[in-house]
């Protein structure tokens, strides 16, 4: 009996796995943002773009729908408010120092990057008919190359040493540099976002792998958010407790309406998990073990003894600084350390709402809040208990983060937390097939026409 041992590889199928591994690690760029020695923002928004361009050459026209302001519009009342605080402080010269054109130009370069990134996933999903969920499997083979990243740098030090000084050579992040050029303790990976950066976008990617895992019912996914939990548990702690939050929240969600079989099965699937990582601890040396008993240590301490509360008791007990009169209200354009107020210990202040407030003060913040908010609002509102779960989860983890870090000008983030539910968002407008409803104007050939 003659056994067939050829193995036929078609064009289509290299072609398929050429494209999964090129939009993965372009992906993994927008996401994780290493440094390189031009700005990395810029040239994936000028790279997004092009994307975005040649679609409309092939088309010959540019359809600009009512679902992508549905999705976004809810940033509008900040948009509005921000052009008219910030601009004419700048046009008049009552920005003596600067302060408002810095914040301009950073917040401004935030906004673009969503825009266009949003734009970019909604044709790259159009062109290659990748939903939704399958997006969901590209964030987490991203969070998987950079696990291995994490691996090797964490194994190898000569590895962690040539990414280390990519940070340090490239980053337009002077404090992120700062603090990689002082310690390689807890900066593991191929990131320009170490530390709380780093702790909150792998916390984000690990809680999309174990909703897709509990939803679908599959084993794979949530073992993978499992092994990619030791991202944040090699460099950030803040990672690890936005990542519990974000699977307690889908635990919630979804375990009351499983069977009691599947739930047994996930009970006895998390025993094994958990001897995992306790092993995978045990094996750490004695210092980083430390350094995350004593991150746990300081969060269980929140609310009854500050002063034994680490970081977040100096954040309750020194960051709660605002600035006088209209700024409270209006912002001063800057960050508080530039007036001279900062946390004695870190030489800045950590909580995001108190840097928010300073910027763009009160009226800003509670805009820019509510703006974020409308995205997740309309998420949880789909009838598809995976999008509203995520949804909640996102709305939980961005403001849990703004009480440790400042999240608007993170663009990798953004990506994911802002682009991303844009993108769902649209997606299920169209589903609804009332595509003329949804088109506010056509562009063809060089003609903008009205419907």
């Amino acid at each position: 009996m003659k056994i067939k041992s050829d193995i036929v590889i078609s064009y289509g199928k290299i072609r398929n796995i050429t494209k999964t591994v090129l939009i993965s690690l372009f992906l993994f760029f927008c996401i994780f943002q290493p440094p390189l020695p031009i700005s990395t923002s810029y040239i994936l928004i000028a790279m997004m773009m092009g994307y975005v361009s040649l679609r409309i050459l092939k088309d010959g026209e540019l359809r600009i729908k009512k679902s992508l302001l549905y999705a976004l519009g809810g940033f509008i009342p900040f948009l509005i408010y921000f052009i008219m605080i910030m601009i004419p402080r700048i046009i008049t010269g009552a920005d003596k120092r600067g302060l408002y054109l810095s914040s301009f130009f950073n917040t401004t370069t935030a906004i673009v990057f969503v825009g266009v990134s949003t734009a970019f996933l909604i044709v790259l999903s159009e062109n290659n008919k990748i939903d939704s969920r399958n997006l969901m499997k590209f964030f987490i083979m991203v969070g998987m190359i950079q696990l291995v990243f994490v691996v090797f740098s964490y194994l190898i030090p000569s590895v962690q040493t040539v990414l280390n000084n990519f940070v340090i050579n490239y980053s337009k992040n002077d404090i992120t540099a700062q603090n990689v050029r002082k310690t390689s303790f807890r900066v593991y990976g191929f990131s320009g976002y170490f530390f709380d950066y780093m702790g909150l976008i792998s916390s984000i990617i690990i809680s999309i792998a174990f909703l897709k895992g509990i939803a679908e019912n599959k084993v794979k996914y949530v073992s993978m958010a499992v092994m990619m939990l030791i991202i944040p548990l090699l460099n950030a702690r803040t990672g690890i407790i936005l990542s519990a939050f974000g699977m307690i929240t889908v635990i919630f969600f979804y375990f009351p309406k499983l069977s009691s079989k599947k739930v047994t099965k996930w009970c006895a699937l998390a025993l094994v998990f958990a001897l995992m990582l306790v092993l995978f601890f045990l094996s750490l040396p004695t210092g980083m073990q430390e350094w995350i008993l004593d991150g746990f240590t300081s969060t269980s301490n929140i609310g009854e003894d500050n002063k034994d509360a680490g970081v977040y008791g100096q954040i309750l007990g020194n960051d709660f600084v605002f600035p006088d009169g209209l700024g409270l209200l209006f912002g001063v354009g800057g960050r508080p350390e530039s007036f001279g107020f900062f946390d004695k210990t870190n030489n800045y202040i950590d909580s995001g709402y108190v840097q928010c407030i300073w910027r763009f003060g009160l009226i800003g913040t509670i805009l820019l809040i509510a703006g974020i908010a409308s995205v997740y609002i309309q998420m949880y509102r789909s009838k598809n208990p995976m999008i509203k779960n995520m949804g909640l989860v996102f709305a939980i983890i961005v403001m849990l983060y703004l009480f440790k870090g400042y999240i608007v000008t993170v663009n990798g983030a953004n990506f994911i937390l802002i682009s991303f539910p844009a993108m769902i968002i649209y997606e299920k407008s169209e589903r609804r097939s009332f595509y003329d409803k949804f088109a506010i104007c056509n562009y063809h050939n060089g003609n903008i026409q009205k419907i």
